[in-house]
């Protein structure tokens, strides 16, 4: 099972990694810097891949490392989890704060402190400082929080300017709002 979803189980806050804790199975999780639309026109790009199993992991990063792809393997699917989760609220307030005008220095300030805040609850919930600082940590924090083709941010932005939710759900695939 290759996991590439972000978030938690709204009812009872769970990981997904917390499913199989029995450990019959060995769930791979996939999060990175990446918008589909330069996988599509084959452009390099790159993750972290989680597995609590070195064996399913090291053969899961050997059959799919290629020259496009860099693969930053980890048995930290804690942080590799909250990465994902974290980074879609990062970036809807940094398009938020895009939109009020706040400069490039408080954007800067913004997500400096929520890294600090990542590393901080990820160390506090069994994970590793050391993942928030790859792919899916700082990786996918520079491209959501500073790209004009994040969802995420650009829902912060619609949502400074007070457009409806609704609408602004209706046309994208925004992860960060639940």
């Amino acid at each position: 099972i290759v996991n590439l979803t972000k978030g938690k189980n709204h009812k009872n806050h769970e990981h997904f990694s917390d499913y199989f804790s029995d450990k019959k199975v060995y769930p791979i999780f996939f999060s990175g810097p990446n918008f589909a639309d330069e996988i599509a026109n084959f452009l390099p790009f790159c993750a972290s891949v989680g597995c609590e199993n070195s064996g399913i992991l090291k053969e899961f990063t050997q059959d799919f490392a290629s020259e496009n792809l860099a693969l930053y393997p980890t048995s930290d699917v804690i942080s590799v989890q909250l990465c994902g989760i974290f980074k879609n609220i990062l970036a809807i307030y940094s398009g938020y704060i895009a939109e009020e005008g706040r400069g490039q220095n408080y954007h800067a300030k913004i997500c400096v402190d929520g890294i600090s805040e990542l590393k901080y609850i990820t160390k506090k919930l069994g994970g590793s400082e050391i993942t928030v600082d790859s792919y899916c940590g700082l990786g996918d924090i520079f491209l959501s929080c500073f790209g004009n083709k994040s969802r995420n941010y650009n829902f912060g932005r619609n949502l400074f300017h007070k457009n409806p939710t609704d609408k602004i759900i209706i046309n994208s695939c925004t992860e960060g709002i639940n």
